[in-house]
């Protein structure tokens, strides 16, 4: 899904897209690192590691929950085109 190019208001799409990467679990994002193409033990290797990054967090499934992972996308400009 390509929420501005649906036509998407540009502050609602980031907000999807915040929203997303957050409630990413383990197996998702190991879909989304194979999608890229990246190699098996490449992808285990950075899921051991987010696991580990995020062993303090109350909800552990949600291995990209907490705002560091997240919080850096921003919206620059008014988000219209024309």
């Amino acid at each position: 899904m390509r929420p501005l190019a649906e036509g998407v208001p540009a502050a609602a799409a980031l907000r999807q897209a915040q929203q997303r990467l957050a409630g990413l679990t383990a197996s998702a994002r190991r879909a989304v690192l194979a999608a890229e193409g990246l190699p098996p033990a490449l992808i285990s290797r950075e899921l051991a590691r987010l696991r580990q990054a995020c062993a303090t967090l109350s909800n552990r499934r949600y291995i990209l929950s907490h705002p560091y992972y997240w919080a850096g996308f921003v919206l620059i400009g008014s988000g219209v085109s024309g």
